[in-house]
């Protein structure tokens, strides 16, 4: 059954000729192999749209469309989500790349529980020239992100896999308004249409960047990721434990007077000891 279905992969790309390739064939040679690649180039400089077209010259299984001019990561998946034709839409991003049975493992798990509306993955962080830095440790069950949600990021937005028969016909994806924390938006109004939660493998491999915005001004991402939070409140219906409440406070008084350089190092290592806890 797992291998009749077909799984669609959105996988947005600007400037990342250098990740490229391996991305892309971490894809194309996964081990379920009836997939649709859907990407998106917004308008890249670099020779990434060139590197795109080569492959889906040799491939039908990859779909690739340009934008005009360059749109923003939100636009492009939401684009990109358009031209899907499975059920299952997956996500990766072009600097990241895929363990070879992910797709198997969670499409597995979902056909296995019905009532989860997305599944994700433990992620490992590697630097710009793959060495390994560490692991990234996301809540396993629906009750973990539901108790995590307000106080850390429940997903690697790389690693998710969704069932769309159980989205609404007007689900809005990624809000294209939001520059940061758009993908935990999204999942705030994916927990009221079923369970959400993340296989204990790690099944997706991530890419820090020096550039990065998490590396440079950590302040301005938590203030965008507390704006979400609170649209979550005020919007959604849906409200932090006090537990939760008091982590985010927490956290707010850490950004003032903590060094971004250790910041997140202290931010990992409290999730990973919550997590345990829960």
């Amino acid at each position: 059954m797992s291998n009749s279905q077909k799984i669609s992969i959105i996988l947005p790309v600007y400037n990342t000729l250098p990740y490229l390739k391996q991305c892309i064939e971490s894809v194309i040679n996964q081990s379920h192999r009836n997939i649709e690649l859907v990407i998106i180039d917004d308008d890249s400089t670099d020779g990434s749209w060139e590197v795109i077209q080569s492959y889906a010259k040799v491939d039908k299984r990859i779909v690739c469309k340009r934008n005009e001019r360059n749109s923003g990561v939100s636009y492009t998946a939401n684009k990109a989500i358009t031209l899907t034709t499975a059920t299952y839409i997956a996500r990766i991003d072009s600097d990241d790349y895929m363990e070879a049975h992910r797709l198997e493992k969670q499409l597995s798990y979902m056909l296995s529980n019905p009532d989860y509306v997305m599944i994700g993955s433990q992620v490992d962080l590697v630097d710009e020239n793959g060495n390994f830095r560490h692991k990234m440790v996301y809540p396993k069950t629906h009750k973990d992100v539901c108790d995590t949600i307000f106080s850390f990021h429940p997903f690697a937005t790389n690693s998710i896999l969704v069932n769309t028969e159980m989205l609404p016909d007007n689900f809005r994806w990624y809000d294209p308004k939001l520059k940061i924390a758009e993908d935990l938006d999204m999942y705030f109004r994916l927990l009221p249409l079923g369970k959400v939660g993340n296989l204990p493998e790690t099944l997706t491999i991530t890419r820090e960047r020096s550039g990065s915005l998490m590396r440079t001004n950590y302040a301005e991402t938590f203030k965008a990721i507390s704006a979400v939070r609170m649209r979550a409140i005020t919007i959604y219906g849906i409200y932090p434990t006090l537990k939760q409440q008091i982590i985010m406070k927490i956290q707010w008084m850490a950004i003032q007077i903590v060094p971004t350089k250790i910041l997140m190092p202290i931010f990992i290592s409290l999730k990973t000891l919550l997590l345990k806890v829960n």
